[in-house]
């Protein structure tokens, strides 16, 4: 397939990503490797897919306690790379109630 020729089904589309997302997580379920799953993706600050898969609704919420330190310590690298943070920069210059 020619690369301009990309179907949803192709995981190297963001729509085939979000697909290749939704399988992988039911796959997951059917083979009895999780009772359930939930994703949630966002794009410029806007939902563009929340999909709950197993034994879930939408209601249900997973704890996942310490699961976001890994997620926001690299986002924090992210930011200090790009010049949008300085590591000796106060906490109250990002959050004002600090």
């Amino acid at each position: 397939m020619n690369h301009s020729e990309k179907t949803p089904e192709d995981a190297r589309t963001p729509d085939g990503a979000l697909i290749a997302l939704k399988r992988r997580a039911e796959r997951e379920i059917t083979e009895g490797l999780l009772p359930a799953a939930q994703f949630a993706v966002a794009q410029s600050g806007r939902l563009i897919l929340f999909e709950s898969v197993g034994d879930c609704s939408d209601d249900t919420l997973f704890p996942i306690f310490s699961c976001t330190k890994a997620i926001t310590s690299s986002l924090a690298w992210i930011a200090i790379a790009e010049g949008k943070i300085q590591l000796d920069d106060p906490v109250s210059d990002y959050i004002s109630d600090f």
